[in-house]
């Protein structure tokens, strides 16, 4: 699967500055918490949070319960003063003259791109998320054994009629526990069954879902039509488009050991694939040097030097150019 999100070919982006800062936000008691929860809103929907302070914002609202409904809340406040910035403005801080200044303008930011970003942004509120590099284990209600890849989010409901996952974004794999309940996972217009099985669901960057089947069997229901998949077999559906079919074996699976298995994939797809369980940006060059097709295996635990293997092999270099940037190019023939 081609992934474009964190490889593309190098441009010049400039920064914006940001005055505040993970230790600018306290959380010691309740008015902290809606100031810091308020405080991360504007940054985010105003574009000042770097990818690192992102992971600083997850684990945030994973510390504590009363985090995540803050949060929740400035959302609620801000996009409904949509029509009138100076009134959300006046809602954040009156404590300083700078705080009002930034709030207002963050406030103005937030009323012209809270609808758009948002909705991008579905693991704030997600029951379980993930950060860049973490893929962790859940053990569900009913038994079932779950993966959550990194940079992913989903929610639950259990209840008397049915087990049912929803998945917001990114990857997730799952060995359902067997019951009278059915166990369904509903993404991207796709509503996906379990019939005894082990299976992963993935949000495609380009839209649909891609699900691969581990063991057993799964079906797939998306526009009125239900597909049957069975062990060893991927489909890729996207609602109004033909289903694309493909083998996987097991390798496809290894990411949740924390290993990425290439076989023969162009080497911006597996940069793409390592960008995603990193920090920053990986950039290629040339789009020959992407094009190249390649076999590796890596340790998500040692993505440094695995690349640096990689380029070895590959005859590539590798730039750090800052801590968020690196750039890949040919290097010299050997």
């Amino acid at each position: 699967m081609v992934r474009s999100s964190n490889v593309i070919l190098v441009k010049r982006r400039q920064k914006s500055k940001s005055r505040l800062v993970m230790s600018d936000l306290p959380s010691t008691d309740a008015e902290d918490v809606e100031e810091a929860a308020r405080g991360w809103y504007l940054r985010l929907v105003g574009g000042d949070a770097r990818r690192g302070e992102l992971a600083a914002l997850e684990k945030w609202l994973a510390e504590r319960p009363d985090h995540r409904a803050a949060f929740a809340r400035a959302r609620a406040i801000y996009t409904s003063a949509v029509a009138d910035p100076l009134a959300v403005a006046r809602k954040v801080e009156r404590r300083s003259r700078d705080r009002r200044r930034y709030a207002m303008a963050g406030a103005a930011c937030a009323g012209a791109l809270a609808l758009a970003v948002l909705p991008n942004l579905p693991w704030l509120t997600a029951d379980q998320a993930t950060a860049t590099g973490e893929i962790r284990r859940l053990a569900l209600p009913d038994g079932t054994i779950a993966y959550l890849d990194t940079g992913s989010a989903l929610d639950m409901s259990f209840q008397a009629d049915g087990r049912t996952i929803e998945l917001r974004r990114g990857r997730a794999w799952f060995k359902v526990a067997h019951e009278s309940r059915p166990f369904r996972v509903r993404a991207a217009g796709a509503d996906i069954s379990d019939v005894g099985t082990a299976f992963s669901v993935e949000l495609r960057d380009k839209g649909g879902v891609e699900v691969s089947v581990e063991d057993g069997l799964v079906d797939v229901r998306i526009d009125g039509v239900t597909r049957r998949l069975a062990r060893g077999s991927q489909g890729t559906f996207v609602p109004g488009a033909p289903v694309r079919m493909a083998n996987v074996d097991h390798d496809v699976f290894r990411w949740r050991e924390g290993r990425l298995s290439f076989d023969n994939r162009p080497l911006g797809d597996v940069l793409a694939e390592i960008g995603r369980y990193r920090h920053g940006y990986i950039y290629v060059t040339d789009r020959e040097v992407a094009a190249r097709r390649v076999s590796a295996m890596l340790s998500v635990d040692a993505l440094d030097s695995g690349l640096a293997a990689l380029a070895e092999s590959q005859h590539l270099r590798i730039r750090h150019v800052t801590p968020w940037l690196l750039v890949v190019s040919a290097g010299e023939a050997q």
